[in-house]
């Protein structure tokens, strides 16, 4: 199953084998969102999905302390593969923060992914998942990490001691994470840390690292880069 999902088109055996050609230190930084010396959460109800992101961001402080006047933006959701909501962020969330990303100012905003090996490709993914229509429809622009280049980072892991992370991490001003609250058969309890994945290298997948440490290899993974 996973030997077929790699290896079932040209372009894949191409991705799989093609590292990094740059290198970088690890992106750590600093959360804005808190009081302090505590991380703030919030969490809202309601219908309207887009006034419930709004609602829960001004009630940690607002998009404002992220200072995106002027930025780039690259949205992170899931689309591990070609299944809706909630296997995959919802697309009427994604539409959602790229337009309160372009409201409160930011030049340009794009919505990337990469989904899993035996998935498919991510642009089939997104479009059947109708999060790249939902970006398109906010004025985002899509983009699909395995058409692109790879960043090696260093990590001082246990498990993982670099990690090739997407160069679209280093494209943009800013990163937003857009994760779905799931379960997983193997990872048990990520904390929405396992988003991180599609942006790593195929051969970084943590069942492919140490399948018998996915917890481990999925927080060490996250040492590489942490979003705004």
């Amino acid at each position: 199953g996973i030997a077929y999902g790699i290896f079932r088109s040209w372009h894949s055996i191409k991705v799989f084998f093609s590292g990094a050609k740059r290198k970088a230190g690890p992106v750590t930084s600093r959360n804005p969102f808190r009081s302090r010396d505590k991380f703030l959460v919030s969490a809202v109800g309601g219908k309207d999905l887009k006034e419930m992101v709004q609602k829960a961001v001004c009630l940690i402080g607002g998009f404002g302390l992220l200072g995106m006047e002027g930025k780039s933006i690259l949205v992170k959701p899931n689309v591990v593969g070609e299944r809706g909501n909630p296997t995959t962020t919802n697309p009427e969330v994604v539409k959602a923060v790229v337009e309160l990303l372009y409201e409160a100012g930011a030049s340009k905003v794009y919505v990337g992914d990469m989904s899993a090996l035996i998935r498919g490709g991510t642009a089939k993914n997104m479009e059947q998942t109708g999060i790249a229509a939902a970006a398109r429809s906010a004025g985002a622009q899509t983009v699909f990490f395995e058409d692109h280049g790879w960043v090696k980072v260093e990590v001082d892991g246990r498990y993982v001691r670099e990690v090739d992370v997407t160069e679209w991490f280093f494209n943009v001003d800013k990163v937003i994470n857009l994760p779905v609250i799931k379960t997983h058969r193997y990872a048990g309890y990520s904390i929405c840390l396992k988003n991180f994945v599609g942006a790593t290298h195929f051969s970084q997948r943590p069942y492919l690292v140490d399948k018998g440490h996915w917890a481990e290899v999925v927080a060490e993974l996250n040492l590489a880069f942490r979003p705004d």
